[in-house]
């Protein structure tokens, strides 16, 4: 059986068990669906279904301030953003008695989809609706909101007003023996050591960092964190690591962009990177010790520019299937074809 016929009947077989072997790097699920969007240059509003659950958008462009309203869950979430400053504030509370209320699992995993499902749209039309931009923008920014924040606060610009990694994002054309590595890092507290327990980590100590990131719109991975991890550039599998010492490079699930996985939206930066970082290296986005980085990567998220040229076509996604960390060598910069969900990045992905 060829590597095509292969991978057409994984994908039969998935579809008929009603699961999904390959994934596609849309985090929605087969049931979300854009109910309506209508959006002109000042105004869009945007509902989104995913089993059962609606969410309502509605974002609006002034001279000064962008204002947005989402609904969803029995939750209302506020953000107006200061256009000259950087600074927005948010807020968020119980539609039914306006008490405070705090993000949790389920929202989040909402909004990634939300996000996901307006990929399209949002690259197609951004550019004529600063409102459909500022609308993706805020729910990219909640997306990767910390259980344990407080929904009311106020995100302050920064000085160097970008953090921008653009230069060092994998892009299709920059060749097939090219590979641009990025390193991340982050903070679990403030006692200094090698972490050898994690709750002492500082950045750039070892455990907590990763020397080598590929950087790069590669779709989510087959296992519950997403991305790929290894000792080396050649030996990726699909888990979340805990702070080890040894496992210095990682790719996937867009690691670095600005948001939740993947999505329209393709600004990667340093805070973006460092907080997938954390995240991803044996924290969670409820964890409080990934907050300070949250903190950055929020405004990034809303006010960083997008990288152009990013986006990959995917040939063939192993994710899910018994070839995910285990294809062979032959597919590997061969001219066959883009492969993702292998123990190495395939260079035919940047032809």
């Amino acid at each position: 059986m060829t590597r095509t016929q292969n991978w057409l009947a994984v994908t039969v077989v998935a579809a008929l068990l009603g699961g999904c072997a390959a994934q596609t790097g849309d985090p929605g699920s087969a049931s979300a669906d854009l109910l309506n969007m209508d959006y002109d240059a000042s105004h869009a509003t945007v509902t989104f279904e995913q089993d059962g659950a609606i969410a309502t958008a509605e974002a609006t462009v002034l001279p000064d301030v962008m204002e947005m309203t989402l609904r969803m869950q029995g939750m209302v979430l506020l953000m107006t953003a200061d256009r000259a400053t950087g600074v927005f504030d948010v807020d968020g509370f119980a539609e039914a008695n306006g008490e405070d209320t705090q993000m949790v699992e389920s929202d989040l995993a909402l909004l990634v989809a939300f996000e996901g499902a307006l990929t399209e749209p949002y690259q197609q039309h951004a550019a004529e609706s600063p409102a459909l931009d500022f609308l993706n923008r805020a729910i990219t920014a909640w997306s990767g909101y910390s259980e344990t924040m407080p929904l009311t606060r106020t995100f302050h610009g920064r000085l160097d007003r970008s953090s921008s990694l653009c230069a060092n994002v994998n892009k299709p054309g920059q060749g097939v023996q090219t590979q641009r590595w990025q390193s991340a890092t982050h903070d679990c507290g403030s006692t200094a050591g090698d972490c050898s327990n994690w709750t002492g980590c500082d950045r750039w100590d070892d455990n907590s960092s990763t020397s080598y990131v590929f950087m790069s719109m590669h779709p989510i991975g087959g296992c519950s964190d997403d991305t790929y991890f290894g000792g080396s550039s050649t030996s990726f599998s699909c888990y979340e690591p805990d702070h080890p010492g040894g496992t210095e490079y990682a790719y996937g699930a867009c690691f670095g962009r600005c948001g939740g996985g993947c999505g329209g939206g393709t600004a990667f930066t340093r805070d973006c990177i460092d907080h997938d970082q954390c995240v991803r290296l044996g924290h969670s986005i409820a964890s409080f010790w990934c907050d300070d980085e949250f903190t950055g990567a929020a405004w990034d998220a809303l006010w960083a520019s997008n990288c152009s040229g990013v986006n990959l076509k995917v040939d063939y996604n192993w994710a899910g299937t018994s070839a995910e960390g285990n294809c062979p060598t032959s597919w590997n910069s061969t001219n066959d074809g883009c492969d993702v969900g292998c123990q190495f990045i395939d260079g035919d992905c940047f032809r």
